[in-house]
């Protein structure tokens, strides 16, 4: 973490609408060191909504969705102040793990979908997995999202910040970085905002400063 840089999102009215996208399939039953790699990914969504309740406006919103072989969206969007992240935390606690496939693309889908309802604030979206997509449209097909497709990514709105998060063993055998790099929104240094974490910890510290509504990059 000492070597990456630290940059913040500019908030529009100083509000964010956060949507979490997380994976729930049956490989995230494996071991991530402490937990298991679903209770890692739930434990750290905790810890990202307390963070942005105590960093951001208490009118910024959180999303929550979980994906397997479909994408079903747990939480629609909650704002930050004391009645919305009870009902965030009490929803994330709630969530168990499934069975299916990867459908990344059908995650995304929901994720625009969210986005494209009108929720007030910078809209931003962090995608975790622990695996390839394996199920449905490939998200490079040209109809995985509403705005289009280009070389470097999706052709998000502008102002639409994309952070993708790689979990696993060293080896990154079981994700897909090609995918999750281009999808990541590019940084003010000219590299992608994507992250691979190999323990529950260090998923933990990342997700505290997402919540800041921090961004960091090499």
């Amino acid at each position: 973490m000492s070597s990456q840089r630290v940059h913040t999102i500019p908030s529009w009215r100083d509000r964010e609408h956060i949507i979490y996208v997380s994976d729930e399939s049956g490989s995230m039953r494996q071991r991530f060191r402490e937990s298991t790699r679903f209770e890692a990914a739930r434990a750290a969504l905790a810890e990202l909504i307390q963070s942005a309740s105590e960093s951001l406006d208490p009118a910024s919103t959180v999303s929550v969705i979980q994906f397997s072989s479909s994408a079903s969206v747990v939480c629609p969007g909650h704002q930050l102040d004391t009645c919305g992240v009870g009902k965030l935390l009490a929803a994330v606690a709630a969530t168990k793990c499934g069975e299916g496939c990867t459908n990344i693309t059908s995650a995304l889908q929901m994720a625009c979908s969210l986005l494209q309802h009108g929720i007030e604030g910078t809209p931003r979206i962090v995608l975790l997995t622990d695996g390839k997509h394996n199920d449905g449209p490939h998200p490079h097909s040209g109809g995985s999202f509403p705005w289009g497709i280009g070389p470097d990514g999706p052709q998000m709105p502008r102002g639409i910040h994309v952070t993708t998060i790689g979990i696993g063993n060293k080896d990154k055998k079981e994700v897909d970085e090609t995918l999750l790099t281009w999808l990541a929104s590019r940084l003010p240094t000219g590299g992608k905002d994507y992250h691979y974490i190999t323990n529950d910890r260090a998923l933990l510290v990342l997700c505290r400063q997402l919540g800041r509504g921090l961004v960091l990059g090499r």
